[in-house]
């Protein structure tokens, strides 16, 4: 019996001994794991996430949003969302292509940034809700990328893909696609779509490190981390040969000096309102940097919305950025209140000044552009019953050289390049200012009569500021190419204008009235879409033509005879009291509304207005 008792304790204790040792094996397994060290983050599988949903996409890697896209049902924004990011998940671009139509202009577009995104970045591209079918030139730069959807993709749908840019060898790996085909009973798509993947382990971008002897270290640095946190710009990050980042503009050329000049160059703050284009405000801050008289310390460029690229453009050039993050419950709102928070800031800024000049991201100004802001500043401090100067004239017409050194009064407020005065600004507009709940243009609401109180803005005969952009909330290529592309543009000498000291308000009438006696009439029997209706210019006599206006809203013979010129037949702009002076055939022409112009006494004996709405077209 004690054998046995014996025998048991051994075995008992043997066990003991084993469980002992198996803990101790475990113990030493458990902390040899832990002590081995995590893999690094940009080891470890990030996800990014993507939702399309009625027009709205947005964009997250690892729980964060990234891309945040909406097509505002005011907007034409339409075709395809493209976003770019680095191995550490950065934005490096973000751009919203075009490409509708059967053989579209803007896709090629999207083809050049294409192929300008460096090696080792991520590409997710996004179709935005659009009525309209994807260009062919679109959808073929897609399949070269790898997209098995796109090509059979019907009309109405969405689609979101994702590809890995490599850089060596240069080759494209699909990451992930997906696609919704529309409902057959409605046509579109109406159920969200998501995409989820891996974000990949991408080698880490280098900066920009080739120098030319040319380039200053500063100019280098800047030129560097731009290109290190932006995509898209190859003619400013390329090696060979980039785009010049600091000018060496002229001086003002003018004999004459005022309190709008110092040391030769424009004395007043100049506001650039910018939103998401940033391959416009690059355009438009490269033309302006390079015009006479432009001082860079007075440039502010203003940006809205969640999107850093703006900034960067602006650190580029070595300009002040401010952003502001607009309120609004539309995108006509929020641009609105964009407006009124960068013309505050630039008075805030600038508290001795008096004028502030006003540019949008997608205008282009002429070389003489602060030569014709400074010659007509002095009228417009002077004379309490202007509103405005503008550098734009919306009667230009295409292929009339005009006359750079001629100036108009006109009713209305052009913009497009103009100077307010800071009383006119803080006095009338702020305490007035639509708020945001209110779906007000902010130029139509600055244009309307009980706004501008009758008063009159200066402009040229020949424009010195050209619209270039051809997409936004109120713009698209078809709009553009009709109103804007053929637009007449200065682009000669420095020129002194004439008369300037004539557009205070009794000067003025004084010329319209010496201009009227020596018009010469039109033979006001031919039809107006006639080509011979008014003749190449032989003498330096101002032509006229009277046409019937019973009242300043009788509108439609003014109308009529726009479409015959080709000029701006929208709405009515550009006149002084129901009487317009343009360009035509390279004649001066003066066109006055009868009876409804005071001007009217001007009709001669014998001469019949113009009724355009019972004279059959030829």
């Amino acid at each position: 019996m004690k054998s046995v008792c014996s025998l048991c304790g051994n075995r008992t204790l043997v066990l003991v001994l084993f469980a002992i040792l198996l803990w101790m094996f475990l113990q030493f397994v458990v902390r040899l794991t832990l002590d081995q060290p995590s893999p690094p983050a940009s080891q470890r599988a990030r996800k990014f996430y993507v939702l399309s949903r009625r027009g709205k996409i947005q964009m997250w890697l690892d729980g964060n949003l990234v891309v945040e896209g909406e097509r505002d049902e005011e907007e034409i924004g339409r075709g395809v969302l493209l976003a770019v990011f680095r191995s550490d998940g950065h934005r490096t671009g973000s751009r919203t292509f075009d490409t509708c139509g059967p053989d579209d202009g803007t896709s090629p577009t999207m083809g050049a940034y294409l192929e300008s995104i460096p090696g080792e970045r991520v590409i997710v591209f996004a179709i935005i809700s659009s009525p309209c079918n994807l260009g062919f030139l679109a959808r073929n730069h897609l399949i070269q990328m790898g997209s098995s959807s796109i090509s059979t993709l019907p009309f109405g749908s969405t689609w979101i893909f994702a590809v890995h840019k490599r850089s060596n060898p240069a080759a494209i790996a699909v990451l992930a696609e997906a696609a919704s085909t529309p409902r057959p009973e409605t046509g579109i798509t109406t159920a969200p779509l998501t995409l989820q993947f891996d974000f990949p382990t991408l080698a880490p971008s280098d900066l920009l490190v080739c120098q030319s002897s040319s380039s200053s270290s500063t100019s280098h640095e800047k030129r560097s981390r731009f290109c290190g946190l932006t995509d898209g710009y190859p003619e400013v990050c390329r090696c060979e040969n980039p785009h010049d980042i600091i000018f060496h503009p002229a001086p003002l050329q003018l004999e004459t000096t005022s309190e709008f000049m110092v040391d030769r160059r424009i004395n007043v703050p100049v506001a650039v309102i910018a939103g998401n284009r940033p391959y416009y405000l690059n355009t438009m801050l490269r033309a302006l940097l390079m015009t006479s008289g432009v001082d860079p310390a007075l440039i502010t460029v203003f940006t809205d919305g969640l999107h850093a690229e703006p900034g960067h453009i602006a650190d580029l050039y070595g300009l002040r950025s401010i952003h502001h993050l607009s309120s609004g419950r539309t995108s006509t709102a929020m641009i609105s209140q964009h407006y009124r928070s960068s013309l505050s800031a630039s008075f805030t800024l600038h508290p001795r000044a008096g004028f502030v000049i006003v540019l949008e991201e997608d205008v282009l100004v002429a070389g003489d552009f602060f030569t014709y802001i400074a010659q007509t500043l002095p009228v417009l401090a002077e004379d309490p019953s202007l509103y405005c100067v503008s550098a734009w004239n919306d009667l230009g017409r295409e292929n009339e050289t005009g006359e750079p050194g001629r100036l108009y009064r006109v009713e209305g407020m052009p913009g497009l390049g103009m100077a307010i005065s800071r009383a006119l600004f803080e006095k009338e507009l702020l305490p007035n200012w639509p708020s945001p709940l209110k779906k007000w243009d902010w130029d139509m609401w600055m244009r309307s009569p009980a706004i501008r109180k009758g008063r009159e803005c200066i402009i040229p005969d020949v424009s010195r500021t050209y619209h270039f952009g051809s997409t936004g909330l109120n713009m698209n290529p078809f709009f553009h190419k009709a109103y804007f592309q053929s637009h007449p543009f200065y682009t000669g000498p420095v020129v002194t204008l004439h008369d300037v000291h004539l557009l205070t308000k009794n000067r003025y009438e004084e010329l319209l009235k010496g201009i009227l006696q020596t018009a010469v009439p039109v033979d006001h029997s031919r039809h107006p879409c006639s080509p011979d209706f008014i003749p190449t210019a032989t003498t330096d006599h101002v032509v006229s033509v009277f046409i019937q206006m019973k009242d300043i809203d009788d509108s439609a013979t003014w109308l009529a005879l726009c479409r015959c010129l080709k000029i701006w037949d929208l709405d009515v702009r550009g006149d002084h009291g129901a009487l317009w002076r343009l360009r035509v055939n390279e004649n001066s022409v003066i066109v006055v509304g009868v009876p409804a112009s005071p001007y009217s006494y001007a009709l001669p004996s014998g001469v019949s207005p113009i009724d355009l709405r019972v004279t059959a077209e030829v």
